[in-house]
């Protein structure tokens, strides 16, 4: 054997030999996203809001921001109230500006009402989006992968994956034992399914009357949940979509997010402020709602800020339609 061809040999030895590792561990990473996959979450819910976002003809009425826009405003009276057909499309807030007013480009018809509902989340955070939530969105609907490659929408996708992986982990484990053993499933896994997905796109909610988000959680919000100004890039990004929705004749709101009245009291200073930016930044007839105007009983929340019980969503519906009503009035 030439000296050569054992330079090669040992090369390719070594090769195998760090290689076959990490072969190993991506393996296992497919093997338990593969297993742990499950077609039924409320993630897939994208794929068929996008489906009724493009098949419904003429003008709409149409929600976005992330799942409390899903869970916290009824669509149907909406439409009878505006007569336009509604489409849904809340999906997380963790996903982030960025990703949800894409999901708007070149889709805007003539007529158009756009109601922008986020969280105080949405509005602070990157407009990028956080990276667990992105893993978690894009292993259900992996033809996005396109729209969060941004430099920064990989580098938080990346520090997640440990824990994304784990997480999924978690579940699989979970799953294994269900099938010897079924368990109780947990609020999130009875409400955040496809099932609960009806036909406009809203997350059903009308079978948990008995969940209520607990008073300790409420209290642990606190003051500096709402922080003092909006990121930049999401300002930037909600104006440049209105100047879109204008160019076609349509109209885009802001509605600002509902809380209880605890945590509006201890964070009034920064809600103020952040209401006064998307004032000056859209107009004050395209906000809907003021500071202390989405304001509801603690009972009247599910199980996390933002995200209201059924009878808190028939309350904040109404008082969008009035707002709604009296702006499209407004010349």
């Amino acid at each position: 054997m030439s000296e050569h061809t054992k330079e090669l040999r040992d090369l390719f030895t070594a090769t195998l030999f760090l290689a076959a590792p990490l072969l190993v561990l991506v393996l296992a990473i497919v093997g338990i996203v593969l297993l742990s996959h499950n077609p039924t979450t409320y993630a897939h819910s994208l794929d068929m809001k996008e489906q009724l976002l493009t098949h419904t003809p003429g003008a709409r009425v149409i929600l976005m921001g992330g799942s409390g826009a899903a869970s916290s405003i009824d669509s149907q009276t909406l439409k009878k109230t505006i007569h336009k057909e509604p489409v849904n499309m809340g999906l997380f807030a963790g996903v982030g500006m960025r990703f949800i007013t894409n999901e708007m480009k070149n889709k805007i018809h003539e007529g158009d009402i756009i109601l922008l509902a986020p969280e105080y989340e949405m509005l602070q955070q990157p407009s990028y989006g956080d990276g667990f939530l992105l893993l978690q969105m894009l292993e259900a609907n992996p033809k996005k992968l396109p729209d969060v490659l941004t430099p920064h929408g990989v580098i938080v996708m990346t520090r997640a994956f440990p824990n994304w992986v784990q997480f999924q982990g978690k579940y699989l484990v979970k799953n294994i034992r269900n099938y010897f053993r079924p368990q109780t499933p947990t609020v999130s896994e009875r409400l955040y399914t496809l099932a609960n997905i009806t036909k406009y796109g809203d997350l059903d909610t009308s079978s948990f009357s008995d969940v209520h988000l607990s008073q300790k959680e409420i209290t642990d919000v606190g003051n500096g949940f709402v922080r003092p100004h909006i990121d930049p890039t999401n300002l930037s990004l909600i104006t440049s979509l209105a100047r879109s929705a204008q160019q076609k004749n349509a109209r885009l709101f802001v509605v600002l997010p509902a809380v209880p009245a605890s945590v509006e009291t201890s964070n009034l200073s920064n809600i103020t402020s952040q209401y006064n930016e998307l004032v000056a930044a859209l107009g004050a007839q395209n906000v809907i709602g003021a500071p202390g105007y989405f304001i509801f009983p603690n009972t009247q929340f599910l199980d996390s800020i933002g995200h209201l019980t059924y009878s808190g969503k028939a309350a904040r519906t109404e008082l969008i339609r009035r707002k709604l009503e009296q702006h499209l009035n407004t010349p």
